[in-house]
């Protein structure tokens, strides 16, 4: 005789319920009004606590019902809701936390803030999306509009428990008083359980002071920060391990830097950066002795990169994945653009030759390049950087059967010549997948040999620039 559902037994509606609010597809990003649950599901779960008090009390004992929370461009009624479930989250979880993603277009902007606001002391990752609020309607005179508001929601409490915050605003939204941004950089960076601040605004400066110490903090990602701001964050982060700065802007050049002293960070283990300008005389100011990942990309103006060079004599990284993305300003004609992947690949080459387990160059690699990671010693191992395991490259300008040449020249899956390939050049060396970037279609002879090989078993990644 089946069992009704007020006579099953508790662990199997827990189980139900924790399927209940798995989503079958991912979530997809919608400007509509919504409010999800948990793992971005659109599952109700306050109606859960309706049925009987069996449910009810399991619905509440149930974790994942009350960990997590979505909410997108929010109406009245999405408020209420919102409410509604932070103070039953709270009654539920006790002392657990929550994680909050806010998606405001402007509409109750400042009623949410206000309502999340009081329970900021319950929450662990908090993800505030503004990008929709094109037209500051907080920009009371002399009040700082909208940044002002996020700077009292943001700095209400010195001992926030928030270990992830993201914040993301619209560039249109004006900066009224730098000191609100200062404050709130201030304030996140201090908290004392703060591992992850990712910034997505416009440009802002950071101070250069000593006056505050982001002991805990391990991740940075941020745009449109200043270069000065990227020593600043090194200098008061002593924990930090990861740091991503997507858009450099052009403050600087190198008689600006010389003043400054060498700042050496002991623990940052990963470094991107992005820039319009050339961000090599960055280095002339950076020691990592701890650095394993370092992705560059930015335009070309100096003629070499025996400024890099001397920063890894100097910081001596054990450095095993490396990226860049080459680029040049339109204006600069052709007879002055400089060539730095073959610098890159000779720096990795001579100093992590032995370590080196992933190289990528984004922009279009020359045939020089391809000749250069085909080239052998006289005891059959390659000259550049021997030991990579994943190789990526730009190969648009690449003719002629030299790309198919590489791949079986450098691949470790073929321990022996197949008979299909009638080729001197014997293959080897320690590369397990390339991933090729190409937007027109390849040679016959490429063709041909790429989908040979691919059938032979090499991890062939090809995609369109």
């Amino acid at each position: 005789m089946p069992l009704g559902a007020p006579y099953m037994p508790e662990e199997l509606i827990m189980i139900i319920f924790q399927h209940y609010i798995a989503p079958d597809d991912p979530p997809h990003d919608s400007d509509n009004s919504v409010i999800q649950y948990s793992s971005r599901c659109c599952a109700d779960v306050i109606k859960l606590l309706r049925v009987n008090r069996t449910w009810r009390r399991v619905a509440l004992d149930t974790r994942e019902l009350w960990t997590s929370i979505y909410i997108c461009n929010p109406s009245k009624e999405i408020l209420t809701k919102y409410t509604g479930w932070m103070r039953i989250s709270h009654q539920s979880r006790k002392n657990s936390l929550v994680d909050i993603e806010l998606k405001l277009d402007g509409t109750l902007t400042e009623l949410f803030l206000s309502e999340t606001a009081k329970v900021l002391h319950s929450i662990r990752n908090l993800t505030i999306n503004l990008v929709k609020c094109h037209i500051d309607s907080f920009a009371v005179p002399d009040s700082g509009g909208l940044i002002h508001l996020l700077r009292k929601f943001l700095c209400a409490h010195r001992n926030l428990p928030l270990e992830r915050i993201h914040v993301k605003i619209a560039n249109e939204i004006p900066t009224k008083r730098r000191k609100n941004l200062t404050e709130i950089w201030k304030h996140l960076s201090s908290l004392p359980s703060i591992q992850q601040i990712k910034w997505d605004y416009k440009l802002m400066v950071l101070p250069l002071t000593n006056s505050w110490n982001a002991a805990n903090l391990t991740i940075v990602e941020a745009r449109a920060l200043q270069c000065c701001d990227l020593y600043w964050i090194l200098s008061v982060s002593p924990r930090l391990e990861e740091l991503r700065m997507t858009s450099i802007a052009s403050d600087y050049n190198p008689g600006d830097l010389t003043p400054m002293p060498i700042v050496e960070h002991a623990n940052l283990k990963s470094l991107v950066l992005f820039g319009r300008k050339d961000l090599l005389p960055i280095f002339t100011k950076l020691t990592l002795p701890a650095m394993e990942k370092l992705h560059l990309s930015y335009n070309v103006t100096t003629p070499s990169v025996y400024i890099f060079e001397e920063f890894i004599r100097r910081s001596k990284p054990p450095l095993r994945v490396f990226s860049y993305d080459q680029r040049y300003c339109y204006s600069r004609p052709t007879s002055e653009r400089h060539d730095h992947n073959v610098g890159y690949l000779n720096i990795c080459s001579t100093y992590f030759g032995g370590i080196m387990e992933e190289f990528a160059l984004i922009s279009d690699v020359t045939v020089d390049i391809m000749k250069m990671l085909m080239e052998r010693l006289s005891d059959g191992t390659h000259k550049h950087i021997a030991n990579v395991k994943y190789l990526d490259l730009s190969v648009n300008s690449i003719e002629g059967g030299i790309v198919s040449d590489l791949i079986f020249s450098r691949s470790a899956i073929y321990h022996q010549v197949p008979r299909a390939f009638k080729m001197t050049k014997g293959s080897g060396g320690q590369m397990r997948e390339i991933t090729l970037q190409r937007n027109s279609s390849y040679g016959i002879g490429d063709e041909q040999r790429l989908k040979a090989m691919e059938r032979e078993g090499v991890s062939i990644r090809r995609f369109a620039c």
